[in-house]
């Protein structure tokens, strides 16, 4: 359906719950005249459709601007939970929007013809648009786009026409992946003061791409990136931006790459993982080091992590923690009413956890046999083995005027091994590899006040050929917590 160059307004329209299939151009396109009148598009609603576009259309694509003088005649313009699977061309295209919701959209194998367009979310010369909850699977990227999963770019041939002060958050978004280009999740092409939070990203080339001069004040945060090539590319002279907070994995050599005529964004308190480089960050060609305030994964944990983040489904803080941070804007005011939401913060019995079983991963008798559970596994070839779980944590004393609360948390390290004679030794001597290697763990990364030694209980089975033995190690580690919201880890 369509409306193209309107001469009258166009006012409270809806397109509900309509299916589309074979059309050769835009499924639903809705523009105004370019022609020096003043109509406008307002109240308009897109929902609940499903469709596929043809060789070279879109499947919604909504403008009200063209070789005239920048004019934002679209308002409040709402596309939410619409299916399409394959579109020649872009999926959803807003152009000169002023207030619009992209949200809950599922988009499927975009972008199938040889177009320069092949995004698909792109949103062009908006201002406070929120691009939300979609989920966007395939990205074709086809002739010389690049395609990307969601992109913020100017609008009306003219690149000063930048999109200003929209929010792209809570997006699931992979598939971003044409060969040979910087394919990204979310492609800040020319936008200011963009808010860019919340977002899974995998299986694309780059998460997120801040490009252009002209896209300044852009905020990173909170994100969970899995890509091929970098995490995070500043390229083509592109702004000062600010990432933080966010859960950087790649496969490739660096995590963050800045190109030359760029800005470095500024980096805090994220962490990084599954890169190859001697360093996580590519500053034009030097290899440079994280802040203090990082969390570089162990390389042991790397291949857990670049396998469970790309699943469908996964959210990713469901196994990453950490970066407790307050969350400021660029002028280092606390931000309002944004949730902490997409990367979920370690509470301290998952940054336990998982620290321990760094730690404990290689030990001279159970070698790489541990895990992060209470069941442990019967394969023999799993034994002698270590399995690490948090019990419940208590409350060690009363929160202090500045909400400080001091908790217990008591670590149990079940070590198992299967032996006719000697048992008892070969427990021992893994009682003294565990200790040695908890207490050793970084008080700066586990986030503790101190672990103490509370006992070894022994247990035989003798069932089978040979008896199983079994010793559980308590510890207990103190920790303080903020009262107001005990996930958070204060050090």
């Amino acid at each position: 359906m369509g409306c193209n160059d309107a001469l009258g307004n166009l006012e409270n329209i809806s397109v509900l719950n309509c299916t589309f299939s074979g059309n050769g151009d835009n499924d639903i396109r809705i523009s105004l005249e370019t022609s020096g009148n003043s109509a406008i598009a307002q109240d308009i609603t897109i929902r609940g459709n499903t469709g596929g576009s043809g060789a070279t259309g879109a499947f919604v694509r909504i403008f009200s601007i063209g070789d005239e003088a920048f004019t934002r005649r679209c308002q409040r313009i709402t596309v939410d939970s619409n299916t399409l699977t394959g579109s020649g061309d872009f999926a959803i295209s807003l152009e000169g929007v002023d207030d619009a919701i992209v949200r809950d959209n599922v988009l499927t194998n975009v972008g199938q013809a040889a177009s320069t367009t092949n995004n698909a979310i792109q949103i062009s010369g908006c201002a406070d648009a929120i691009v939300e909850g979609n989920t966007v699977d395939g990205v074709e990227g086809a002739g010389t786009s690049d395609g990307h999963c969601i992109i913020l770019d100017f609008a009306s041939g003219n690149t000063a026409n930048v999109c200003t002060d929209c929010i792209v958050r809570n997006n699931v978004l992979k598939g971003a992946d044409k060969t040979g280009s910087k394919a990204a999740g979310i492609s800040v092409w020319r936008a200011t003061g963009s808010l860019i939070y919340g977002n899974e990203i995998s299986a694309c080339r780059y998460g997120v791409l801040v490009s252009n001069a002209n896209s300044t004040g852009t905020l990173i945060y909170n994100n969970g990136v899995s890509v091929t090539v970098a995490a995070i590319l500043a390229d083509n002279s592109a702004a000062a931006s600010t990432a933080k907070n966010n859960a950087l994995v790649t496969a490739g050599t660096y995590a963050v790459v800045r190109e030359g005529g760029s800005t470095l964004p500024t980096l805090t308190h994220n962490m990084y993982s599954g890169y190859s480089g001697t360093q996580p960050i590519d500053d034009a060609g030097t290899p440079t080091a994280a802040d203090s305030d990082s969390y570089i994964t162990d390389p042991k944990l790397d291949t857990k992590l670049r396998t469970l983040i790309p699943s469908p489904g996964y959210r990713l803080g469901t196994y990453i923690t950490g970066f407790h941070d307050t969350y400021d804007d660029q002028n280092g005011n606390p931000f309002l009413n944004l949730p902490s939401i997409g990367l979920q913060f370690f509470t301290a019995q998952q940054r336990l956890r998982i620290n321990a079983m760094l730690a404990l991963d290689g030990l001279g008798i159970t070698g790489t046999n541990v895990i992060d559970s209470r069941v442990y596994p019967s394969d023999d070839t799993q034994l002698p083995g270590l399995s690490i779980y948090t019990l419940d944590e208590e409350l060690f004393d009363e929160p202090t005027l500045d909400d400080r609360q001091m908790r217990e948390i008591p670590l149990v390290v079940e070590a198992r091994v299967k032996r006719v004679a000697n048992y008892n030794d070969y427990l021992d001597q893994i009682e003294a590899e565990v200790s040695k290697a908890l207490y050793g763990m970084s008080q700066a990364t586990v986030m503790h006040k101190s672990i103490d030694f509370q006992g070894r209980e022994t247990e035989l089975s003798d069932e089978g050929e040979q008896p199983m033995a079994m010793c559980a190690l308590t510890y207990r580690f103190l920790y303080h917590v903020d009262a107001t919201d005990p996930s958070k880890v204060l050090t």
